[in-house]
């Protein structure tokens, strides 16, 4: 079903929607779970704890089939990203 490319990079918009993917997984899994919590805790219904948890999911989901498209070069990618952006702040 997948083909393996040697290098990921040369199908540029895969690779920059690999990358995309793998960038929002860490956010959106975090976001989701903390706002569905809020919710849960607001309205006192459990309900939104399950939704939480499918948006956590949901996030690794993401995350793999980013890895699925950008391979290990985009993992390299994602975290000089990441460093970077984390020296931005200092």
């Amino acid at each position: 079903m997948f083909v393996k490319r040697d290098d990921p990079e040369q199908h540029g918009k895969l690779f920059a929607i690999g990358i995309g993917l793998m960038l929002v997984n860490v956010p959106l899994g975090w976001l989701g779970l903390l706002a569905a919590s809020a919710l849960a805790a607001a309205t006192g219904t459990a309900r939104w704890l399950l939704v939480g948890a499918v948006i956590y999911g949901i996030s690794w989901v993401l995350l793999g089939v980013g890895f699925l498209l950008a391979g290990k070069a985009g993992i390299h990618r994602v975290r000089e990203i990441r460093r970077r952006r984390k020296e931005r702040r200092r």
